[in-house]
């Protein structure tokens, strides 16, 4: 029989899993064509479709089995979906640490960065799901590792929690959640040191030789403005890639510190794993402007007049730093451009 909380636990599970997969797919739609002309919305694709499984075995899936009190699979197929439900949650963590080594590069190396190639984006993301199954099947091998399965009669996974506990699968899962949140800590942290300094650099830069307008004629000025935007359309995707790696440290450590028995901590696991995957495209269309415009275009809503405005301005070449480039006296300025949405 299904009691109150029966109906409360599944519908809340089913509506973010619902929800946050719809989201994604609106905002896959468009990335599918921001992918041509922006390098970062490669890898953030390949993220998001680890999100879209992960709603899946952590809202749909769970809140399915809640008003079934059936698994929805045989007992012998336990291990396998197992593994299958670790491969993807690594592949989240490692699509991750990759987004954000490529939120660095970005800054760092801006041009280079724009002219990786799609095979190149694409064979990157697909090492990061092939090592986080690989790694799946390879633990689950272990004798020391405890596996997990649905629970029927409750609200999220179950097992032997203590063995789970101490023979060494809780500590596992504890020191790679401490590698990803460490690896974050030093890839953002040095990605915005290097945003501050090189924004510094650029702001003392001295004004531009009289040379330098006589190459503006020549349509320089156009290609660079159009080149800018597009690196300040990269930089500012560190924005909701930042945000979302908080947050994904905010959840394992209330996962890792509140995992066991019980009903409701199961279901608490439960929301953590899929809120965390639902905040993402929420985080990416708040904070892109140019990805909320390419939703309103895909969807047939009429876009607001796109104008760009000046994120700060140079009198000259930026340093190879910042463009990967060698720097030189008596060239045009330079206007790091971003989108604004004008009604």
């Amino acid at each position: 029989m299904i009691t109150g909380a029966d109906w409360f636990a599944g519908l809340s599970l089913l509506f973010i899993g619902v929800f946050g997969i719809v989201l994604h797919l609106i905002e896959m739609s468009a990335m599918t064509k921001l992918t041509y002309r922006y390098v970062g919305f490669r890898f953030i694709l390949s993220q998001s479709v680890a999100d879209v499984l992960m709603l899946i075995q952590f809202g749909v899936w769970p809140g399915m089995i809640i008003f079934t009190k059936n698994s929805l699979i045989l007992e012998s197929m336990r291990i396998v979906v197992h593994i299958y439900m670790d491969g993807v949650w690594f592949s989240v963590c490692y699509m991750s640490v990759v987004i954000s080594v490529t939120r660095l590069v970005c800054v760092k190396y801006p041009m280079r960065f724009r002219q990786l190639r799609h095979r190149t984006c694409y064979r990157i993301s697909a090492g990061a799901w092939i090592l986080a199954f690989v790694q799946s099947g390879i633990m689950h091998c272990m004798p020391w590792f405890e596996s997990l399965h649905y629970d029927e009669q409750g609200y999220g996974m179950t097992g032997d929690w203590v063995k789970h506990a101490t023979q060494g699968t809780q500590t596992y899962y504890l020191t790679m959640s401490a590698i990803i949140i460490v690896t974050y800590l030093v890839v953002y942290s040095i990605a915005a040191a290097l945003i501050v300094v090189q924004k510094n650099m650029m702001l003392k830069l001295t004004l531009p030789k009289r040379s330098s307008a006589m190459n503006l004629v020549n349509g320089t000025r156009g290609s660079m403005l159009l080149r800018n935007q597009a690196i300040a359309v990269e930089v500012r995707l560190m924005i909701p890639c930042a945000a979302s790696a908080v947050i994904y440290i905010i959840g394992q450590i209330l996962v890792n510190g509140g995992v066991g028995q019980g009903k409701w901590t199961g279901y608490a696991v439960m929301v953590i794993f899929s809120m965390q995957s639902l905040v993402n495209p929420v985080l990416r269309i708040v904070f892109s402007e140019t990805l909320r415009c390419e939703i309103y275009r895909v969807f047939c809503v009429k876009a607001g007049k796109l104008t760009t405005t000046p994120l700060f301005t140079v009198n000259k070449l930026p340093l190879p730093s910042l463009f990967g480039g060698p720097s030189t006296a008596g060239q045009q300025n330079v206007v790091v451009h971003t989108n604004v949405h004008l009604n």
